[in-house]
């Protein structure tokens, strides 16, 4: 659990940088990495725990949260090739 509410919190931050674009373009990127790879991560902890538990519900969620933050990254690809 605890890896899971840690990538939420680097989310939430990396959304925040890219409003306040205080970081770099790489640096960004780079967090966006760390981010799917704890969700990954995640998802194999997870994975083993019953579906209606708690940390089985968490796990039917991740593959929408690494959605997401696939499309922040190719959302700032985008935004990079454009300027």
């Amino acid at each position: 659990m605890t890896l899971y509410e840690l990538q939420a919190a680097i989310f939430f931050r990396v959304k925040l940088q890219i409003r306040t674009k205080c970081k770099s373009q790489d640096e960004l990127e780079t967090e966006l990495e760390e981010i799917l790879s704890l969700l990954n991560e995640v998802n194999v902890v997870l994975g083993w725990d019953p579906p209606f538990s708690d940390e089985g519900i968490i796990a039917s969620s991740i593959p929408q949260s690494i959605v997401e933050v696939k499309s922040l990254k190719c959302r700032l690809l985008v935004e990079s090739k454009v300027k």
